[in-house]
């Protein structure tokens, strides 16, 4: 990078979440290789997120009573980068304030020369007029734009779509591993899936020879994980004392051993699919989100509505989701592709290198 000029990176998130975590490592990753020193704004999380991100001392850290701090080294800088965290992007009424202040640092950028990032994000449900007029005007002034469902595109009106980005992380799949595992991993505050969602859920790992393990990914769903093991006749890979880089490690080495994974959490899948297994969603009157972000890489009839169909219908459904690996296997290693491609466009932005240019999906 030129002289003078300093990276920018804000990534506050849910924590203790793994999905959360797994993507602003990345992108904080990606933003690593163009410099030495980044200025870091995590807000309110806790040392363990630092960790996890790979925060070195060299960075400048600022934390919510900091923020004005951060903004202050911005428009001192010459030739400021701004990367703002991917995820969810929450444009309730009650984040109109902050929508104004990332207008504010995004414009200020532009004033000084340097390039605006927003990775793959999607706008979650609930959206305030008012907060998606900000965050429009802030995409508009942005070079690089990405959403990650065509929803969020149409919402903003602005950039182009992409992968999630836990989608990058390396495939880990091992086909000299056997595949005797059947995951179920479902979100604690929805409500308990049902009679018939259990019956069939069982009938299926019996009639398949598998074993169903139920795992939290999300520490709030720790008590759903151990209420499923039970009505299941499964078994319970608790988050226990274990940090969350541990508790991932448990998941990845469970994952890789699984031939299908059942949640109505997106991360679950995604990470479950990077390690070979078979993502379903399995809920009743799911939300759209599970299903619009695969199929926006190619993979579609990802989910099911469990509310108003009986065990007799489940069955079949998950009957054909497990001979759908090879598929999986492609769509994993095309969104990969165009991941890398984002990833290059991300560095020359940031470094001051090249034209701005946006990435469209590889589906």
């Amino acid at each position: 990078m030129a002289e003078g000029s300093r990276v920018f990176a804000m990534m506050t998130g849910d924590y203790p979440n793994i999905g959360d975590a797994l993507i602003r490592e990345r992108v904080f990753a990606w933003v690593r290789t163009a410099t030495e020193a980044a200025d870091v704004y995590v807000g309110s999380a806790p040392q363990r997120w630092l960790e996890r991100l790979g925060v070195r001392a060299s960075d400048r850290v600022y934390s919510t009573r900091q923020l004005g701090s951060f903004f202050g080294a911005l428009v001192r800088s010459r030739r400021p980068a701004l990367v703002v965290e991917p995820g969810e992007l929450d444009l309730s009424a009650r984040m109109l304030a902050r929508q104004f202040a990332y207008l504010v640092f995004a414009a200020t950028v532009r004033v000084k020369g340097g390039a605006v990032v927003l990775p793959p994000r999607a706008v979650a449900r609930g959206a305030f007029g008012p907060s998606v007029w900000v965050h429009r005007a802030m995409s508009r002034i942005s070079q690089h734009v990405w959403w990650r469902n065509t929803r969020s595109l149409d919402v903003v009106g602005h950039g182009a779509l992409a992968p999630d980005v836990a989608f990058s992380e390396p495939a880990y799949w091992d086909d000299d591993v056997a595949r005797g595992k059947l995951v179920v991993s479902m979100r604690g505050p929805r409500p308990w899936p049902g009679d018939q969602w259990v019956r069939a859920v069982r009938s299926f790992a019996d009639e398949s020879g598998l074993d169903v393990v139920c795992v939290p990914q999300v520490r709030q769903d720790e008590a759903r994980a151990r209420e499923l093991a039970e009505s299941l006749g499964g078994v319970h890979l608790p988050w226990g004392d274990r940090g969350d880089i541990d508790h991932e490690a448990e998941l990845r080495s469970l994952y890789r051993q699984t031939a299908i994974t059942v949640s109505d959490r997106l991360h679950v899948l995604i990470l479950a699919s990077l390690g070979g297994a078979v993502p379903v969603e399995l809920a009743p009157s799911p939300a759209s989100k599970v299903r619009e972000h695969f199929a926006a890489v190619g993979y579609r009839g990802v989910s099911m509505d469990s509310a108003t169909a009986d065990a007799a219908q489940l069955i079949p459904f998950l009957r054909g989701a497990r001979g759908r690996s090879p598929e999986v296997r492609r769509v994993v290693l095309r969104a990969q592709a165009t991941l890398a491609e984002l990833e290059r466009t991300v560095l020359d932005a940031v470094s001051g290198r090249g034209a701005p240019r946006s990435v469209e999906p590889a589906v």
